[in-house]
């Protein structure tokens, strides 16, 4: 990079810093054993960058710094000019972060410096993983070619694919006609759901489960969904993804999209309706009331692993509670002027964005299949 480190250039910068590393650390002896292993790593340090020996370095670094004493500022610099120089970006920024909350160090001499160097770390960084993600995503897409196309569009209703080994368990939904809205009259609550109205849905497939942390995982590791990984709260692996925005989620059907090579997108609002009620007309797939038999809510204690609960009508699982679901429609107050053809309003409130099911803390009433609410589509969490 213009303006990075060479070998040629560093050794000498190098081993002043680590003695003014020495300098900072007192050198006489102490009955404190760390502090001895300590005077001893620094020691080690400058004979292995005597001998250019960057890697032994950067790990006596990484001893010293899990001792329980005090890093001296200049053995942070060292240690981030040395990362840098190891192509561990990475941690050179980790090292400059560091270096840089310390306090009073503005009036250091190298702090110019370490601002240079952090903002040359923070490119390479951005530079390496667009590299490493574009590799994985070939991988991915070349992975998923080899596997047997699903022949979606020819699979009867309630027949299951999987597209490639990396992607989600679908499910063909059939067509049909069904009235959007509360299947009750007169709820307040039920305010935003109305008015009732008809609405034809065209064949289409869903996932059979909700999407997992393996299943982000795979998207992550498949150069996709930006590089991010949501914090769980109650496990990995089968349990749903949370901590998941709809512009992450738009990131995820991307990457759906481009190693497939097929339409994957999100569903409608009056599609995810359509799903949640497995062909019935009452408040939930299981009929006019559900129990914690049927579906995670009233549950103290988080999510649970997808598929727990039996499916609904058309095959699908956990529609009614567990975690909240996204749809692609723009928010508007009301269904007046919805599709009739189950499209998504792409009109409206596009900041804000519809999510629906409910989820583990809701109450039953939360969970009916009409009801609907808006959140900002960057927010990582929902009500």
């Amino acid at each position: 990079m213009s303006g990075g480190l060479s070998s040629h250039n560093l050794l000498p910068g190098a081993l002043m810093i680590l003695s003014l590393a020495i300098t900072a650390s007192p050198s006489v002896a102490r009955a404190a054993s760390e502090q001895v292993q300590a005077d001893i790593l620094l020691q080690r340090m400058r004979v292995s960058l005597t001998g250019g020996r960057i890697v032994e370095t950067l790990d006596n670094i990484a001893q010293y710094r899990s001792l329980n004493v005090a890093t001296p500022p200049p053995l942070l610099l060292l240690e981030a000019r040395l990362s840098f120089l190891n192509h561990d970006y990475q941690r050179a920024v980790q090292a400059l972060d560091s270096y840089l909350a310390l306090a009073g160090i503005r009036n250091d001499p190298r702090y110019a410096e370490a601002l240079a160097l952090s903002d040359q770390a923070r490119a390479a960084l951005a530079a390496d993983r667009t590299r490493r993600q574009a590799i994985n995503l070939d991988a991915a897409r070349a992975q998923c070619s080899r596997s047997t196309p699903s022949g979606a569009s020819q699979l009867a209703p309630g027949q299951r694919f999987r597209d490639c080994i990396s992607t989600p368990q679908m499910i063909v939904v059939p067509g049909g006609s069904f009235q959007m809205g509360p299947s009750v009259d007169g709820r307040p609550e039920d305010k935003t759901a109305n008015p009732r109205h008809a609405v034809a849905i065209k064949p289409f497939a869903i996932s059979v489960m909700e999407v997992t942390f393996d299943d982000w995982s795979a998207c992550v590791e498949g150069g996709g969904c930006e590089g991010y990984r949501p914090a769980d709260r109650w496990g990995q692996r089968d349990q749903p993804v949370i901590n998941v925005s709809w512009d992450d989620a738009q990131s995820y059907v991307t990457w759906l999209r481009t190693v497939t090579g097929k339409s994957y997108r999100l569903p409608s609002e009056a599609e995810w309706e359509y799903a949640a009620r497995g062909g019935r007309m009452t408040d939930y797939a299981t009929g006019a009331g559900i129990t914690t038999a049927d579906a995670n809510f009233d549950h103290p204690d988080g999510t649970v692993a997808v598929g727990s609960y039996a499916p609904n009508g058309f095959g699908v699982h956990d529609m009614h509670g567990n975690v909240w679901e996204w749809t692609a429609d723009c928010w508007n107050d009301s269904h007046a002027g919805a599709p009739a053809d189950g499209s998504a309003r792409t009109a409206g409130d596009c900041a804000l964005r519809v999510f629906r099911g409910g989820c583990w803390y809701n109450n039953a009433s939360t969970l009916r299949a009409s009801v609907r609410y808006p959140s900002r589509q960057g927010s990582r969490a929902t009500p």
